[in-house]
């Protein structure tokens, strides 16, 4: 019975973020200002994903010897 009101939240919630990023996106696709600074935000959000990668280190200092 869990699982089925799992999946049944599931469905509603999902259903929900579909129908609200169509409604979105086809109001986006309808102004012309925020189709030409898309392309500038994805970049800058590409970009700072590389600085962020490239500053972050992935190697854990070794503790000094005693």
């Amino acid at each position: 019975m869990l699982g089925l009101v799992f999946v049944g939240l599931g469905l509603i919630t999902d259903g929900g973020y579909a129908f609200t990023a169509g409604t979105a996106a086809g109001w986006l696709r309808g102004h012309p200002r925020f189709l030409a600074s898309e392309r500038w935000i994805s970049g800058v959000m590409y970009v700072g994903l590389g600085v962020a990668a490239a500053v972050s280190s992935g190697h854990q200092p070794r503790a000094a010897a005693r």
